[in-house]
């Protein structure tokens, strides 16, 4: 079981929450079966699904996983609720920490008014270092 088409943009990821589930297989060969808006039933793998927006954009040649593929690697735990791979959620979280620090930093050493505690200030710090190993 591998997704291979790395994190989707939030409109697909909400647009994928709201198709209607007919069948879900999860294992040995994931796959899902799906309705469409207009009634059609669509079969998708991890690899490749039915629906026409995913042949159009084969024929396009622009790769794209499908909505049904998304729900698909949601439902196994491969992309999380905004369509985002654990590795790029946690590289999103880490740049919002690392800001956060970035601004402690500023305020409390140039500024000369820390808007934390240095309690505080040394945690996030420690935390952040504790991510950086991560990367």
């Amino acid at each position: 079981m591998e997704w291979t088409w790395g994190s989707t943009d939030a409109p697909r990821a909400a647009r994928a929450a709201k198709v209607k589930v007919i069948a879900l297989n999860e294992a040995p060969a994931p796959s899902i079966e799906c309705e469409g808006s207009d009634g059609a039933r669509y079969h998708a793998t991890l690899q490749a699904c039915t629906c026409p927006d995913f042949s159009i954009n084969q024929k396009k040649g622009k790769p794209t996983a499908c909505k049904h593929m998304v729900l698909l690697a949601t439902r196994l735990g491969l992309l999380n609720k905004d369509g985002l791979t654990p590795r790029d959620q946690f590289l999103a979280d880490f740049r919002q920490r690392e800001d956060l620090l970035a601004r402690c930093a500023w305020y409390y050493y140039v500024l000369d008014e820390p808007f934390v505690s240095d309690a505080e200030y040394d945690a996030m710090k420690a935390e952040y270092m504790e991510w950086r190993t991560q990367l």
